[in-house]
């Protein structure tokens, strides 16, 4: 490591102590864990993955204590200095972009698929709900019709509800029907006294 990474930790150490900050009040305040925060006062960036990481935390323990970030960068742990192979895997991702994309349009045709799929199912089941009670409704009034040979009650073209009984007609009442008398005229009427 370069002579300046090695000032940036006592740097954010001196500026900590200066402030009266305890090591478990910083790490409450920044969530960052107080091991990480050792290792960043210690100049020791063994512990994080990548350098990038490192230089994250930096930045962000350094704004708490109130360091610009433009006095800490140049001290910033250098960004090549990463895993083997540093930033290539982001150039192998780029290149392989294209064939990443063909299990997206694979992935939208199934969706597509399935979506009408799932239509066509509710159109059939809403088909068939249909011609369920369309059959009901015929049968129900078929039922309802005379056979042939029988005689129609009065009022059996209207439907009756399941569990319900024809209206019977009542007998008519004595006061209400009229009785025919046939009418009787004088010249209906043959002459009682005829002379011979």
């Amino acid at each position: 490591m370069d002579t300046p990474d090695f000032f940036i930790g006592a740097r954010l150490a001196a500026a900590r102590a200066k402030a009266g900050i305890s090591l478990e009040k910083a790490a409450q305040d920044t969530r960052i864990r107080a091991s990480q925060i050792r290792q960043l006062e210690a100049d020791d960036f063994s512990g994080f993955a990548h350098p990038t990481y490192a230089r994250l935390f930096l930045l962000d323990y350094a704004g708490y204590l109130g360091i610009p970030q433009d006095e800490i960068r140049p001290l910033l742990p250098d960004r090549a200095g990463a895993a083997p192979g540093g930033f290539q895997y982001i150039d192998a991702l780029a290149a392989d972009l294209p064939a990443m994309a063909k299990p997206t349009r694979r992935r939208r045709f199934r969706i597509l698929v399935v979506f009408l799929s799932a239509v066509l199912l509710f159109l059939l089941l809403i088909a068939a709900i249909f011609t369920y009670f369309a059959i009901k409704r015929i049968d129900r009034i078929a039922r309802s019709k005379p056979v042939a040979g029988q005689a129609a009650a009065p009022g059996s073209d209207r439907e009756l509800l399941p569990g319900t009984t024809p209206p019977v007609p009542a007998p008519p009442d004595s006061s209400s029907v009229e009785t025919f008398e046939p009418e009787t005229s004088a010249a209906a009427t043959p002459p009682t006294n005829l002379a011979p």
